[in-house]
């Protein structure tokens, strides 16, 4: 998980985000990854060694 020191970072010393602005959009991020990754459908891999 990306910490906002980190964040702070990539983003350089330039970025005007507060702490707190970076932290919640790593929340939303996050928020977005977990939605992604709950509407990827597998492969069933019964039906794949057919």
């Amino acid at each position: 998980m990306l910490s906002v020191r980190k964040a702070r970072e990539l983003l350089g010393n330039d970025c005007p985000m507060t702490d707190d602005e970076i932290e919640t959009m790593l929340v939303q991020f996050r928020r977005i990854a977990d939605i992604a990754i709950e509407t990827v459908e597998l492969p069933d891999p019964e039906e794949e060694a057919a």
